[in-house]
């Protein structure tokens, strides 16, 4: 019974990941949103059901945004991203100072890569961000910061709202 309950809710998460990287790609606006969104519901078969189940659904939601999402850029995108559930897992055992220095750190390394890929591979148009850099870093740790928190208040709310009564 318990792997089965697992197994469905992996399922439907895995589902609602997909379902919101396709919405992030079909429509013009909101790209970030639907990204931190499907990261959102990873967390889900992390809490509800372990670090293994999440791992598989994380396996799962990864090579079906691959194989199903038109914009590959975008799914690699999500793949990269989708990783923090886990390493927010991990770093909110340490005390407060450490954890948040261990999240930028973490955000600022995945930034570095994505910008080396898409800037090396892809070849993004360097007129859009020349001479732009420090205001881009700065607007990207604001918005580091507000997801960071939102994901924690998802989090609160999964626990003490829909597990409350399990």
């Amino acid at each position: 019974m318990l792997k089965s309950k697992n197994m469905s809710i992996s399922g439907i998460t895995v589902s609602l990941i997909i379902i919101s990287l396709y919405a992030g790609t079909i429509l013009k606006s909101n790209k970030i949103f639907f990204i931190a969104l499907a990261t959102y519901f990873e967390a889900i078969p992390i809490i509800r059901c372990g670090i293994k189940t999440g791992i598989l659904s994380y396996i799962a939601s990864s090579l079906l945004a691959i194989i199903l999402i038109p914009n590959k850029i975008y799914a690699l995108i999500f793949i990269t991203i989708g990783v923090y559930p886990f390493s927010k897992l991990f770093f909110e055992r340490f005390n407060t100072f450490f954890e948040f220095l261990l999240k930028y750190l973490w955000f600022n390394v995945t930034c570095i890569i994505i910008y080396t890929f898409l800037t090396k591979y892809i070849m993004i148009n360097d007129i859009l961000i020349r001479n732009r850099e420090t205001i881009l870093i700065m607007v990207l740790q604001f918005i580091f910061f507000v997801y960071d928190y939102v994901f924690t208040r998802f989090i609160i709310f999964i626990n003490y709202r829909i597990l409350k009564g399990e």
